[in-house]
């Protein structure tokens, strides 16, 4: 297994709340590197976009849980 699909796996068994402040931190990372990318302190620009990915599995997983609720 990747380490892209632990992650996914390990956000898949988190409960709403959870996963609300996971995409939180995440989100807020990615501001934060973005304001350092802007004023040239980042040196890796490729945490951008893990970040950038892991806000969207993030999401993902999060919006597919909204609509299995709807199909009940």
């Amino acid at each position: 297994m990747t380490k892209q699909n632990t992650e996914a796996e390990r956000s898949r068994v988190l409960n709403d709340r959870d996963l609300d402040k996971e995409i939180g931190d995440a989100r807020k990372e990615l501001f934060d590197l973005r304001l350092r990318s802007s004023t040239r302190q980042l040196e890796n620009y490729r945490e951008l976009r893990k970040v950038r990915r892991q806000v969207a599995r993030l999401e993902t997983i999060r919006r597919a849980r909204k609509l299995a609720g709807e199909g009940r």
